[in-house]
Order: C-alpha cells, then sequence, then structure tokens
C-alpha cells in the first residue's frame, strides 16, 4: 500500500498533467449551466447521461495513471448513474426547491473552483 504522500504526489501529477481536460470539462459544465439558467430544460436522461462522460473520463485517466482504485470507483459511479437513467422517464428535468438549488450551487462553485492538487503561479490557471 502506497503512503498517504505517495497518493498524494501521484494525485496532483495527475491533475497537473491532464489540466487541459479539466479545463474543457468546466467549460462545458459552465456552458451546461449558462444554457440552464437560460431557460434550457434538457430531458432528464439525456442530462443524466451527459454527466456520465466525465464520470468515465476520470475513471480511464485513473487506470492509465496507475490508480486502479479510483479506475474502478469512477467506472462503478458511471455505470450506477447509466442504470439510474434509465429509469428516468422521458420528460424535461425541472429545477428542485429554491434552498436545494442555491446549496447546490454552492457546492459546485466550490467544486469548480477548487485547485487542491494542482500546481500553479497563479488562481487563475
Amino acid at each position: 500500500m502506497p503512503s498517504p504522500d505517495a497518493l498524494l504526489t501521484a494525485l496532483a501529477a495527475v491533475a497537473n498533467d491532464w489540466r487541459w481536460l479539466a479545463i474543457a470539462w468546466h467549460l462545458l459544465f459552465a456552458t451546461i449551466f449558462v444554457a440552464l439558467v437560460a431557460g434550457w430544460r434538457p430531458r432528464a436522461r439525456v442530462l443524466a447521461h451527459i454527466l456520465v462522460a466525465p464520470l468515465v473520463s476520470v475513471s480511464c485517466i485513473a487506470w492509465a495513471s496507475g490508480n486502479p482504485f479510483n479506475g474502478t470507483m469512477f467506472a462503478v459511479l458511471a455505470a450506477a448513474l447509466v442504470w439510474s437513467a434509465a429509469s428516468l422517464g422521458n420528460s424535461a428535468m425541472t429545477l428542485g426547491p429554491s434552498t436545494w438549488v442555491v446549496v447546490g450551487g454552492v457546492i459546485t462553485a466550490f467544486g469548480w473552483m477548487y485547485p487542491h492538487f494542482v500546481t500553479t503561479e497563479s488562481w487563475m490557471t
């Protein structure tokens, strides 16, 4: 079993090596967010399938980087989302209560901006 320092070093290397992909995913989700705020309401099943793509991406990168635990966990999570999406109806998604939307937005903003493993000289990058 690798030491915690070795695991953190490996995660930092992956985060820095694949920064371009993380930026692409962040831009895609920013676009989706703007579209949702503008009134776009995709089918719930379609949105669930869109959310599967970054999970599969993380799984593939984890496997390629020699991290089978994260590779497996993200693959299982992606499979669970695909399975759950099958049970969603064909209706358009709806927003939940405003309190939960705000809480979800704050959590998403934190996750979107939190650069824990990324080594940079500027917060912008």
